[in-house]
């Protein structure tokens, strides 16, 4: 009942857009993963595991990262990378977005996630091996995955 509330709140806005002459930027599936977005926390490994292509994973990570979407801007300056593997891009694009000033002003803990940054975790093998077993991780029964989500639980970065 309540996924068919924000369903018909999303119809609404983008009916009036298109009436207005403009549109709706945001995918609807963004919008509707907005509703659920924890404000406090972020689980990079939840975000990762998110089926969506890089262009709508850009949307879902503004949103999770960061409380917000994205902007025009940020489609735009990533545009140019909706291209790559989408493994690839979504490193990339996370590594970008944690390691930005704008996420340090989030009071937002993030876990599950280990960076290549020289001022983060020590060496790539940890990030490579994740990379790796977040194939394995996605097949996993939900109760394995929250053990590994516990293990990984981090302090805001």
């Amino acid at each position: 009942m309540e996924n068919q509330f924000y369903n018909s709140l999303f119809e609404i806005a983008d009916k009036n857009m298109q009436q207005s002459g403009k549109s709706f930027t945001y995918p609807k599936a963004a919008f509707l993963y907005y509703k659920e977005n924890d404000p406090y926390t972020a689980d990079v490994l939840e975000l990762m595991d998110i089926t969506a292509s890089n262009e709508e994973f850009l949307h879902y990570a503004y949103i999770s990262l960061l409380n917000r979407p994205a902007d025009d801007e940020a489609v735009k300056a990533w545009s140019n990378r909706f291209s790559l593997p989408a493994a690839e891009f979504r490193r990339l694009l996370t590594d970008a977005i944690i390691l930005s000033e704008e996420t340090k002003h989030t009071d937002k803990r993030i876990s599950g996630y280990l960076s290549c940054a020289p001022s983060k975790n020590k060496g790539c093998f940890k990030l490579n091996l994740m990379q790796r077993l977040l194939i394995v991780y996605r097949k996993l029964p939900v109760s394995f995955k929250r053990i590994i989500r516990k293990i990984t639980k981090a302090d805001k970065i």
